[in-house]
């Protein structure tokens, strides 16, 4: 498989998975208070909608930075 095609596959690879956390963070955060919950019992642990906050904020860092790399992937190589 050429390099460039992989830079591509990866760049939207990311993408999609960014977009997936940006769109679902509640409950990508259930999922994490699943595997969790000695976390979630705390009384002094942050709320769930902090957790889906935090997932947002990646999740649309993840996805810009995967369509940029995909965007330099196919106007550079």
């Amino acid at each position: 498989m050429p390099s460039a095609t992989l830079d591509v596959s990866l760049g939207l690879t990311l993408l999609c998975l960014g977009v997936v956390a940006a769109v679902a963070p509640t409950r990508i955060a259930s999922l994490r208070a699943l595997a969790f919950p000695h976390r979630h019992r705390n009384p002094d642990a942050p709320p769930l909608s902090s957790d889906a906050a935090l997932v947002k904020a990646v999740g649309v860092t993840v996805a810009s930075v995967g369509g940029a790399f995909a965007l330099l992937a196919l106007t550079v190589g």
